[in-house]
């Protein structure tokens, strides 16, 4: 105790010099002690504390000082007032001094002073709720909503055990034995429990939340060279599946939370359907054009013939750099206070806010390159000239130059024999670059914050040519806070501006299909090569089309994203907070599309002309949030209430002008030049009100209870269907506080049950559909000179909302004083009152209207995942996590399937993936054709079509998926690797591949091993180029299991190793700190894949790419 009281003394003497020390200089006449306090903290940077009730006695003052310390500026303030101050570090508090009691006439002992204290955290806000214990006793207080506490009747001389989730405790003696008040800093501690988690219209941590919610922080998002920040929860969330669409900088990239919950729009095959997408809101504020493609010009992402590209992503205008977290809700509990938009799970962005202290610059610059991921291995030249020479062979043909004749064989007798080309190679084997610089600046000080951050990135194409996707993004931020912590403001705002160069559509299998031995596409000069020694190829291959022609059909894609947001905050009256969040944020594509006479055919016998379009889109969302805040300690328990309403409109808008007729190329850039023009104008307007609110009560920090409700209303339906009730209620219970379980199991040290039940809502069809809608038939459908009118679907004012029933249950563990945490949750989701597109008969005029139907999807299934460090020690650190996700989807009911268009897609009791198709039986080792299984067990070439004749063939689904990461730090080096995986069953390039085998269409070396004689048991049949049997028999393989196989793979998805540099030279250039980072992305893949990629599964677009890269992060 004397050690204590000795280094107290000492701590009091060392605050009172620090108070003497500081100068500080001040006039002012009758004027608030709010303005000498401001003053202070401007000039000295310290941080005044005071509550505004005690300054009730404190009038207007008038003091004027030079060079003062603080402390005489502050008595000559208070020099009249009954009013005291400490100086704890660069902390002063403002209190009241207490009144001296009159000396009694006789002895009275001196009374025991309060305990009086303020906790606070490294910001200055106070901590409510955080328990002041005196050590070695069960006496204990919590602060209240002013983070203040009391504690009466006690020795001064006890040591008190400061202590707040999320917080590190603080064991401490008293600072004075007078009573007078002080305040004790917590600093935020680094358990993974206590992280803070974004919730719908707030936050949690782990410890505390009983929904089902996945965070992907900051620091996992920096570590990958991405272009598209969806790309960086890709194999990293328990229940989110994650596919990349194409390996394009700027492409799409499907989301999926837990399933498919819907039977899609309308009626097509299961590898057409659209996932339900999730809700996507950043900072509070619904992105404009969620995640659907505004692309809708012919180019590398995007086919109007099929669309096999997926489209340009609308979140490429987003730079990673700018995100703080990326959360995904996917329970009742976390997403139904969404109501309708969260049916099918919600993602929240928080982009980075400014943080108080000095002024401070942060950056990065980067560079690599990338190269195109897997590739098809193709028959070489003498392999096909093989292929080719069997095929004629088997037809009973000899090789012949007569056009249309069934030998005729160009590449065997015209073509040069000896020549090879990797036709894939050269269209798509180039190498791109990246460039990415990126600057952050923020400061400030505790009631005044700001930050600015810019960002840069190009990314060139794969393909030969000036093609690349450029971004340029800036963002602000600004929070301000009254003296007393009661008003708060923040305000972001943000634009960027994306430019996507593209060539035309031309897809990966005009090149694969490409013999080896085909003549040079291109000129010594670079020109188009559309003849070979005069003869054009056209006459020598029938419809050929220059794969390098797409290259000049150039699609230039604008893109403009503005972000503005406003939140307000006030503190009405001790824990009642009014809060409003108002933002607005618009998304714009310009596109423009150009057929140049350049790129077409010189020989063909019409006048060539160049056509162009030009396409404008527009969406915009304007949200306004008021809400109503109410949090109270109740016994032992804390109870937060919450309130609001929602007010949204969103607008899609496009304009689409087509030029036809140019007659010059030089012309194709303006559509007013164009002979004919075309013009198409579409919009659609979306309102969206609601009411919400939530109930949490957490007793003793065990028991948890959540429920929460909202009441939506969608201009989707018509006003008496617009309204509908959806809510949730969740609880949880940490058992590891529990004394007989602390005992039992020490090696526990957290241990929760949590689980949640609701009903959330869908309104997932398109804008007024209940109306009759109509369309122009265009300019060149004219009735005696007037525009002619067409409708789109009929009226239907009955259908309404679509459900989602949501069951979950979890379980969450942290081992060795939480070293080592673990997950388990199981869930259900039940999804009923489907929205879909009914058939009508055809004398109605129509094909489908949109209606609600009884049919009943099912959800379910299991995910696990574990966060740990198993070596942490002074100069080696081992963390890991992993992450397994075992889904399962069933069609339970659905009302007179097998008379719907539904009954050939959809089969009830199975997975909405589940595929139906011919049995593949083998070769017949006589005739060597493919043969399939008939429904009366037989064998035949070409079953009839019923559906009798129809086998189910598998589940495109994902079986299982997940990811599992490693990161090692050894002093300054840090190295990290992740790894992705996926069991999944899917088509094959056999499924999309043009031509047949032995045709003059380039094909994997397996065919080789395919029927030459009778007796020859092989996989694949004879091979042939005339139209006979075995050409027919083609159509039905690709409709049959055959065409189907394991795409399960293991990706080396990114690897970084970064070296964090230091020494005096950077000291005396300024810099804080400078790291060095090298990355790859997308290495290997290990699969048994038949096809190019086993995750894009397609046979037209680019695989994820290899991207290597080197950067420079520095502070100063």
């Amino acid at each position: 105790m004397k050690l204590t009281a000795v280094l107290l003394t000492i701590a009091c003497m060392h605050v009172y010099a620090n108070g003497l020390t500081q100068k500080v200089s001040f006039t002012g006449k009758n004027v608030s002690v709010e303005q000498v306090f401001a003053a202070i903290e401007k000039q000295t940077g310290y941080v005044v504390f005071f509550d505004y009730a005690s300054l009730g006695g404190v009038k207007e003052v008038s003091v004027s000082v030079k060079d003062a310390s603080i402390t005489e500026l502050l008595r000559a303030c208070f020099k009249d007032a009954a009013m005291d101050f400490t100086i704890q570090g660069k902390n002063i508090l403002i209190s009241r001094k207490e009144k001296v009691a009159e000396l009694a006439t006789a002895y009275t002992p001196p009374p025991v002073p309060d305990i009086r204290g303020k906790v606070l955290d490294s910001l200055g806000n106070p901590l409510v709720g955080a328990t002041v214990t005196i050590k070695g006793t069960k006496k204990a207080v919590q602060t209240n909503d002013e983070g203040i506490f009391t504690i009466k009747d006690t020795n001064p001389d006890v040591l008190l055990v400061v202590s707040f989730t999320g917080f590190e405790s603080q064991v401490l003696a008293l600072p004075n034995k007078q009573g007078r008040p002080f305040f004790v800093i917590l600093k935020a501690s680094f358990n993974p429990l206590d992280e803070t988690i974004v919730q719908a219209y707030g936050t949690t941590s782990k410890r505390f939340n009983v929904g089902s919610i996945a965070k992907v922080g900051r620091e996992e998002i920096q570590s990958q060279p991405i272009f598209n920040p969806l790309s960086a929860l890709e194999g990293r969330v328990p229940g989110l599946l994650v596919t990349t669409q194409n390996g394009v900088a700027g492409g799409m990239i499907k989301m999926q939370i837990r399933g498919q919950n819907t039977l899609g729009a309308q009626p097509k095959s299961v590898s057409m359907m659209t996932p339900d997408n999730p809700l996507f809101i950043i900072d509070g504020i619904p992105f404009a054009p969620q995640n659907n493609s505004f692309t809708t010009t012919n180019n590398i992402l995007y086919n109007t013939s099929g669309n096999y590209g997926g489209g340009l992503s609308p979140f490429a205008n987003i730079n990673p750099a700018d995100i703080e977290s990326i959360e995904v809700l996917k329970d009742a509990d976390a997403t139904a206070i969404y109501g309708a938009r969260g049916a099918n799970g919600v993602i929240l962005i928080t982009t980075r806010k400014a943080a108080a202290g000095k002024a401070s610059l942060s950056g990065s610059v980067s560079t690599g390159f990338n190269r195109a991921g897997r590739t098809m291995k193709l028959m070489n030249t003498e392999q096909f000239l093989q292929m080719r020479k069997q095929a004629l062979a088997n037809d009973n043909m000899q090789p012949n130059l007569v056009a249309g004749s069934n030998g005729y064989a160009p590449d065997l007798l015209l073509f040069d024999n000896a020549k090879y080309t990797n036709q894939m190679d050269e269209l798509f084997g180039g190498t791109a670059s990246t460039l990415s610089a990126n600057m952050y600046f923020s400061g400030g000080s505790n009631s005044n914050t700001f930050s600015l951050s810019a960002g840069y990135d190009k990314q060139t194409n794969l393909y030969p040519g000036n093609y690349a996707a450029t971004r340029f993004s800036i963002n602000s931020n600004l929070h301000h806070s009254s003296n007393d912590r009661r008003f708060s403001a923040d305000f972001s705002a943000g634009y960027s501006y994306g430019l996507n160069n593209l060539p035309g559509s031309p897809s990966i299998s005009q090149a694969l299909e490409l013999a080896p031995n085909f003549p040079d596409l291109k000129r010594a000069d670079g020109s188009l090569a559309w003849d070979y020694n005069g003869t054009p190829f056209s006459n020598i291959i029938p419809g050929f089309i220059n794969p390098y022609s797409y290259l000049l059909q150039t699609s230039n894609v604008g893109s403009h994203y503005m972000t503005m947001n406003l939140a307000l905050s006030y503190r009405l009256l001790p824990g009642l907070t009014f809060k409003t969040n108002m933002g607005y944020n618009l998304f714009t594509g310009n596109e423009y599309w150009t057929f140049p006479i350049l790129s077409q055919n010189p020989y063909l016998p019409f006048t060539r002309t160049g056509s162009a379009q030009k396409r404008d889109t527009r969406n915009y969302v304007w949200n306004i949030e008021p809400q109503l805040n109410y949090n109270k300690k109740i016994g032992r328990g804390k109870l937060d209430v919450l309130a609001g309403m929602t007010f949204q409109k969103m607008m899609s808008s496009g304009t689409s002008l087509f030029g036809m007729g140019y007659v010059n190329d030089l012309l194709l850039n303006s559509i007013t030049a164009a002979g004919t023009i075309q013009v198409q104008e579409d919009f659609s307007p979306y309102k969206y009100n609601a009411v919400f609110g939530r109930i949490n009560y957490v007793h003793n920090n065990k028991y948890i209870l959540n429920f929460s409700g909202r009441i939506d209303g969608s201009s989707r339906f018509n006003i008496n269907r617009r309204w509908a009730r959806f809510g949730s209620v969740g609880g949880g219970w940490i058992f590891s506080e529990e004394a007989v379980v602390k005992k039992a199991l020490p090696v526990l040290s957290f241990g929760k049950l949590r689980g949640s039940y609701g009903i959330t809502g869908d309104d997932g069809v398109g804008n007024y559909l209940y109306y009759s809608n109509w369309k122009t038939a265009g300019t060149l459908y004219l009735y005696n000179g007037s525009q002619g009118y067409t409708p789109l679907n009929p009226e239907n004012w009955d259908y309404s909302w679509s459900s989602n029933k949501k069951l979950d249950l979890g379980m969450d563990l942290g081992l060795f004083n939480d070293k080592l945490l673990l997950n388990v949750t199981w869930y259900r989701n039940l999804s009923y009152n489907q929205l879909i597109q009914y058939q009508l008969p055809t004398q109605t005029g129509f094909t489908n209207v949109t209606q609600n139907f009884q049919a009943v999807v099912e959800n379910k299934g299991w995910e696990f995942s574990a966060t740990g460090t198993p070596v942490k020690s002074k100069n080696f650190t081992w963390k890991t996590a992993a992450n397994i996700s075992l889904p399962k989807n069933k069609l339970v009911d659905f009302p007179g399937l097998a008379s719907s268009t539904y009954g050939n897609i959809f089969t009830l009791g199975m997975s909405t993936g589940t595929v139906k198709g011919y049995s593949y039986a083998g070769v017949n080792d006589t005739t060597g054709v493919y043969q399939f299984k008939t429904a009366s067990g037989g064998k035949a070439y070409f079953p009839s079509p019923s559906a009798d004749n129809k086998f189910i063939l598998g589940d495109v689904n994902p079986k299982y998926y997940g990811g599992f990461r490693n990161t090692f730090t050894y002093k300054k080096l840090q190295v990290e690797m992740f790894v992705e995986f996926r069991k999944q069953w899917g088509p094959t390039f056999l499924k999309t591949m043009n031509g047949t085998p032995g045709y003059m269409t380039n094909m994997p070396v397996e065919f080789l091993d395919s029927w030459t004689k009778t007796g020859d048991k092989t996989t694949y049949q004879r091979l042939t180029q005339t139209y006979s049997s075995a050409a027919s028999a083609m159509g039905y393989l690709r409709m049959s299991d055959f065409v189907y196989g394991d795409a399960s793979y293991i990706r080396f998805k990114t690897l970084g190793v970064n070296y964090t540099l230091d020494g005096a030279w950077l000291r005396k250039i300024k810099v804080i700190s400078c790291r060095l980072a090298v990355s790859a992305a997308n290495l290997f893949t290990i699969t048994g894949y038949k096809g190019i990629d086993p995750e894009t599964q397609s046979y037209y677009t680019l695989p994820p790419s290899k991207t290597f890269n080197t950067s420079l992060q520095f502070n100063f």
